[in-house]
């Protein structure tokens, strides 16, 4: 009877977390993610550590990231995946990879991470560990079968033991070293487990956040999804989300990850690049990054998206891609010909004194700024958001992806136009102001330094120049919207 009491308690604590909302903070992150090898390592490739990402930290300060995905921790094998060392070719996810640095040192990178308002996500391989990992000597029967050349968890074989020892492992990550949250790999496979994760963190006070990198059935257990390189579409007509309160009308396309079961707390979330750009097939010799440049991908799309940002290190300055040089073309390292896996690319931080990228740089530091500003308009939009609207418009002239429309009810608004062409275009918009509650409007330049303020006239017909794409302050054309 005492162990059904204790039972019928853990099971109503879960239940009354799975209510819970996300945290406050989620919908304004922004995500930076690293590979701890090849980030900053300026000596020798592959020879980054804790220690050299802390060194970083003001750097991405100042960027106005507030959240990294810190994609190598744990014990892993150095060639496994593509010849070169990765976070997925897991020995055992609860000792940390002394090639990284020790204990003290992770601890001491996420504490100064927090100092300087920066929150650390740990990826965690969920289906298995490397085939020569202790853990499978100790506990033969934790696993059964296997996949990416790996050992698989035998997640459905009620392995209390297991089950026990998975949850001890990623609270004390959080209540012992500082962790805010983790990004899952591949699967959750165990919804239930992250619940007591995520709740016996919030008993001691320590809200953490989870995100996942495939859309799969989460058990309420996830925050937002990863979502694919896929940017917005151009033209496109296609509404994905048009059936949820978020949107008011067709026409505007996200990539980002709606939870599967419908879950209303999950909020969008939209990435150019990630790690896993440039697998096999890539064409040799390409850069596997999304944006190079465009301030319209890296604007329209992503920072001015109603979507958690997640960002490819490098990326913000157009990083020229240069793979480590033991990096192979295949994902086990079979072939002699030289990888484009974006998870292996050494980024050179000096490239930063060409005044191109030092350019990139500056305007991307300028879109983070102004979401910051008006994060109470450009922020990730849950799917239970009934105050927050969605717009799509088209164009009277101009060949531009489809402008869009953030708002408040009742408020205030952002316009977000994109131009992705290698050219100035003179763009003519109708706005919708008095859809959206407004009597009158004006609208303020917020992208440009000249704050032109323009009274819109009775129709709601504005004319205005969008610069070139891939040009500093060009690609982009962005507007508050007032009563």
């Amino acid at each position: 009877m005492k162990k059904l009491l204790v039972l019928s308690l853990v099971l109503i604590s879960i239940a009354s977390f799975a209510q819970q909302k996300s945290p406050s903070w989620t919908k304004d992150l922004i995500v930076y993610e690293i590979a701890t090898k090849s980030f900053n390592s300026p000596d020798k490739p592959e020879t980054g550590t804790f220690n050299s990402v802390r060194e970083k930290l003001p750097y991405l300060r100042k960027l106005g990231i507030n959240a990294i995905w810190l994609t190598g921790n744990s014990w892993a094998d150095d060639h496994h995946f593509y010849n070169i060392w990765t976070q997925y070719a897991c020995f055992r996810p609860d000792s940390i990879d002394l090639s990284l640095g020790t204990r003290k040192e992770f601890r001491e990178l996420i504490s100064t991470a927090h100092k300087n308002g920066i929150k650390v996500f740990l990826d965690v391989i969920t289906h298995g560990v490397m085939e020569g990992s202790p853990l499978i000597k100790e506990h033969p029967e934790w696993f059964k079968g296997g996949s990416w050349g790996m050992i698989d968890y035998d997640w459905a074989g009620k392995h209390k033991d297991l089950d026990d020892w998975w949850v001890k492992t990623f609270t004390d990550y959080c209540l012992e070293d500082g962790v805010d949250g983790y990004r899952l790999d591949v699967n959750i496979f165990r919804p239930d487990l992250w619940l007591i994760i995520r709740q016996n963190c919030l008993s001691k006070g320590k809200e953490i956040v989870i995100l996942l990198e495939n859309e799969r059935y989460s058990g309420d257990a996830i925050d937002f999804y990863q979502s694919n390189n896929n940017p917005i579409a151009a033209h496109t007509t296609k509404n994905e989300i048009s059936k949820q309160k978020l949107v008011t009308d067709p026409g505007i396309f996200y990539s980002s990850r709606i939870s599967p079961e419908g879950n209303g707390h999950v909020c969008m979330a939209v990435s150019l690049s990630c790690h896993d750009n440039g697998w096999d097939g890539f064409p040799e010799g390409e850069n596997p990054y999304v944006a190079k440049g465009s301030r319209a991908l890296l604007g329209y799309n992503t920072f001015f998206s109603p979507a958690i940002p997640i960002l490819m290190s490098g990326e913000e300055f157009n990083a020229d891609y240069r793979p480590i040089p033991w990096l192979k073309s295949d994902l086990f390292g079979k072939k002699s010909t030289t990888g484009t896996w974006l998870y292996g690319s050494w980024i050179q931080w000096e490239q930063l004194k060409d005044k191109e990228k030092a350019s990139v740089l500056s305007d991307v530091t300028r879109m983070i700024r102004i979401r910051k500003k008006y994060s109470d308009i450009i922020c990730g939009y849950s799917l239970n958001d009934t105050t927050h609207i969605i717009k799509s418009l088209i164009p009277i002239k101009g060949d531009v992806s489809n402008p869009y429309i953030l708002a408040i009810k009742g408020d205030k608004a952002i316009l977000v136009v994109g131009n992705r062409k290698d050219y100035a275009q003179t763009i003519s918009l109708q706005i919708p102001y008095r859809e959206l509650g407004f009597e009158s409007a004006t609208l303020t330049d917020i992208w440009n330094d000249n704050g032109k303020k323009v009274k819109l006239p009775a129709d709601g017909v504005m004319e205005f120049e969008i610069g070139a794409d891939h040009t500093s302050m060009g690609g982009l054309s962005v507007w508050l919207i007032e009563k």
